[in-house]
């Protein structure tokens, strides 16, 4: 492999890294407006670390929030979940979290070099 291509790769693997740590952030700071704290804790354990700090297994952390009951995919923001939001909020809070946490899935995946089923 050619010196740029390598470079290259870097480059975008610190893009991703970047982008990663942005979509994480978000999501947790819309979970702490509702007031979802078990799920913003958790996206804040990665997302406080600084890019140079995030390696493969924090990835794999990532990455193991998607499967099983009770996961990450299972949230959704609602009042009757006794989240701060008013019902007619609920709609595009949600879609917002859709967003990001696909944004999340599809980025950590990358960096893994593989794709999981969402």
């Amino acid at each position: 492999m050619g010196r740029a291509v390598i470079l290259g790769m870097r480059e975008e693997m610190a893009a991703n890294v970047t982008a990663l740590l942005t979509a994480l952030r978000d999501c947790a700071l819309l979970l702490r407006r509702v007031e979802a704290s078990f799920w913003a804790e958790k996206l804040e354990s990665i997302a406080s670390m600084n890019e140079d700090q995030i390696g493969f297994y924090d990835v794999e952390e990532v990455l193991s929030w998607f499967g099983g009951m009770g996961s990450f995919n299972d949230l959704l923001i609602s009042h009757v979940n006794d989240h701060n939001i008013a019902p007619a909020d609920e709609d595009s809070a949600n879609y917002e979290l859709r967003k990001l946490r696909h944004q999340i899935y599809v980025i950590a995946s990358e960096l893994c070099g593989r794709r999981r089923p969402y």
